[in-house]
């Protein structure tokens, strides 16, 4: 077997270990429990992204097979990454590290993390497949959700609700869940679940077993039981090409979505005034408040617009108005009310917020006159428009000028 931890690799493994090593199997892949061990560094070279180590042996997963590389250290160094080159795994560290004995240790929140959420993606590709002829096509186990796409152009609420029931009742039997090493030659009597054989592949290949339920080729780390996952949750389906990409959390991810569910939910309680059973109620009486609040505020500002355009036309045959908090769509509604009660009329119309030089600009009036006076009025706010017709608008930076422009006017 490979070195116990604590102890130095012997420079001429046993049989057994020497297998395991030429099938690039490392102690991670025997023991995914194991958060610390005592190797030793075989290299360490400098490289563009920090420094590249080879190791002995390792806890440390190198990623594959759909799965993240870990994270942990090297002696002092952080390991931040992985690289493979010369058929052998290097991990990149934040710093060099002396060749000879070390101490690695691996990020244990985040191995454990994925190691639930890939135990978890065997589990659900699995049960689809048995239970609801689904082929699994890809799975993705990323930071914050994972997902399995199957093939499937449709999937009802009714089925993804008795896939994760049939799940969570597999979580409850407690399964055990096991890697071992098969025959290639075995792989059909044994009803291995796998994808194609990488070309010119020779050896004993790693197999991960949840006993009764699957045995799939896999390279990963998983739980030792299907009981160490927890609870599983389907949180949504996409679809797209005919296939349906089901989002899922596994383990803690579930726990730390249920905590913030509840903090967001005490949130809501507090805004709303009333407990769970309340709130699809009390958003919808806001959202009819706020439609009928809009409604009344669309006639309100159109009366204001018509007053003000009114008031307009009353006066010079060229006026100015300038708006705080105004848009172009209120001054374009001034500019109609003023256009239909005199037409002849040159109106300079802005907006900006409040204290604010920066805003919009709009001209309006007899179509000659905007088109002669337009360009002016933009380079005299500093500023750039276009238009056609009676209406000539547009942004500017300058609206402090505005009686500069206005003398443009003229």
């Amino acid at each position: 077997m490979l070195p116990a931890a604590g102890s130095t690799p012997s420079s001429t493994p046993p049989p057994d270990a020497a297998i395991l090593r030429a099938m690039d199997l490392l102690r991670c892949h025997e023991d995914a429990f194991l958060r610390a061990l005592d190797t030793e560094v075989l290299a360490c070279e400098p490289a563009d992204d920090g420094h590249h180590v080879a190791l002995a042996d390792s806890i440390l997963f190198p990623g594959g097979g759909g799965q993240p590389d870990d994270r942990g250290t090297i002696g002092d160094a952080q390991v931040i990454g992985v690289a493979e080159r010369d058929g052998r795994v290097w991990y990149v560290t934040d710093r060099a590290v002396p060749t000879g004995p070390t101490r690695v240790e691996v990020d244990w929140a985040r191995r454990f993390d994925y190691m639930q959420q890939h135990t978890a993606q065997h589990l659900l590709t699995a049960l689809a497949l048995r239970h609801f002829k689904l082929p699994t096509l890809a799975f993705h186990l990323n930071p914050e959700r994972s997902d399995v796409v199957l093939d499937a152009p449709r999937l009802d609420a009714a089925t993804i609700d008795a896939l994760e029931a049939r799940a969570n009742e597999a979580i409850r039997e407690a399964h055990p869940v096991q890697p071992r090493l098969i025959d290639p030659a075995e792989l059909d009597t044994e009803g291995v679940r796998r994808r194609r054989l990488p070309p010119g592949h020779e050896g004993a290949l790693r197999v991960v077993e949840i006993e009764g339920i699957d045995l799939n080729t896999c390279g990963g780390t998983h739980v030792s039981n299907t009981a160490q996952l927890q609870m599983i949750r389907l949180i949504g389906v996409d679809f797209q090409r005919g296939e349906a990409r089901l989002h899922y959390l596994a383990g803690g991810r579930v726990l730390a979505a249920e905590r913030e569910a509840r903090a967001r939910t005490e949130v809501l309680n507090r805004l709303l005034s009333g407990g769970p059973e309340s709130h699809v109620e009390s958003v919808e009486r806001l959202l009819d408040q706020a439609r009928a609040d809009k409604q009344s505020q669309r006639a309100l500002v159109a009366e204001i617009a018509g007053l003000l355009g009114a008031q307009l036309a009353s006066g010079a045959a060229t006026a100015a108005l300038h708006r705080e908090g105004a848009d172009l769509a209120f001054l374009g509604a001034v500019a109609q009310a003023a256009r239909a009660a005199r037409s002849e009329q040159l109106v300079l119309l802005t907006a900006a917020p409040a204290g604010s030089a920066e805003g919009v600009f709009l001209l309006a009036g007899p179509p000659e006159r905007v088109t002669a006076c337009g360009p002016a009025v933009a380079e005299a706010l500093a500023g750039r428009g276009g238009g056609r017709g009676d209406r000539y608008q547009g942004k500017a930076t300058r609206l402090d000028r505005r009686d500069v422009a206005f003398a443009r006017l003229a």
